[in-house]
């Protein structure tokens, strides 16, 4: 998985402020094999890589290299063969593609557009009823990652409330953007991020008792699943 510790709402200050202090520290950022890993990500859009080739042709020609390296970085990390610098990587990514990588990578991460997941659904729901599919497809897509409608990503600095209170901000875009989706997940790697997502779902609940949820089973991922549509309103109060 991409996210240990990933950076959440100020990822890209977060991750600056960072880097700013570990060389005023040491007067470098000490990355094991730094040099070969940006490399390899910054010429990967020239490879295909396994699982995202699909959307070749659909996105954008800019969206799917940021796809092609998010899955590249994914496939590192997961592989554990030697040190990898996740943290650095997604800098780079930000650097290179803007904020809305940060967001990318963990959907990636998380299998969100992998055969039988939920961005290739939408395509193949899009194409029985619309004869401007591709268009259609990269409109939605636009919305959904700049708004961060699919899933928040918990990391283990995130506290209860910042949780619950994202998740309830997320929500309520949900009603107001057509999402192309009947769920919502709230996700994390860890037994302190999933006590951290068990607790702000009950919050949730308790506030919206109406609320629909299902734990979902994705091996190390901890993944809570909400149905917005349980609920009519999820005002901010």
């Amino acid at each position: 998985m991409l996210y240990p510790g990933t950076f959440n709402s100020q990822e890209c200050s977060q991750y600056h402020s960072f880097v700013r202090e570990v060389k005023r520290e040491t007067g470098r950022v000490a990355r094991t094999d730094a040099e070969q890993d940006t490399e390899a990500i910054e010429s990967v859009s020239e490879d295909t890589v396994s699982g995202i080739d699909f959307f070749d042709g659909i996105v954008t020609d800019r969206r799917f290299q940021l796809l092609q390296t998010s899955q590249y970085i994914r496939q590192l990390a997961d592989n554990q063969s030697r040190a990898f610098d996740v943290y650095g990587a997604k800098g780079d990514l930000a650097e290179r593609y803007g904020y809305e990588a940060y967001y990318v990578a963990n959907l990636v991460s998380s299998g969100y557009f992998d055969e039988g997941r939920f961005f290739r659904q939408l395509y193949f729901r899009l194409e029985e009823n619309s004869s401007e599919t591709d268009r259609q497809y990269r409109d939605a897509l636009d919305t959904i990652v700049g708004e961060k409608l699919i899933a928040v990503f918990v990391s283990e600095d995130d506290s209860v409330h910042n949780v619950t209170c994202d998740a309830k901000s997320r929500l309520l875009k949900f009603h107001r953007y057509d999402t192309h989706s009947e769920f919502f997940d709230i996700c994390g790697l860890g037994e302190e991020c999933g006590q951290t997502i068990d607790e702000a779902v009950a919050n949730l609940c308790d506030e919206y008792p109406a609320l629909d949820t299902q734990q979902m089973d994705r091996g190390e991922e901890r993944v809570e699943r909400l149905y917005p549509e349980s609920v009519d309103d999820f005002s901010i109060v």
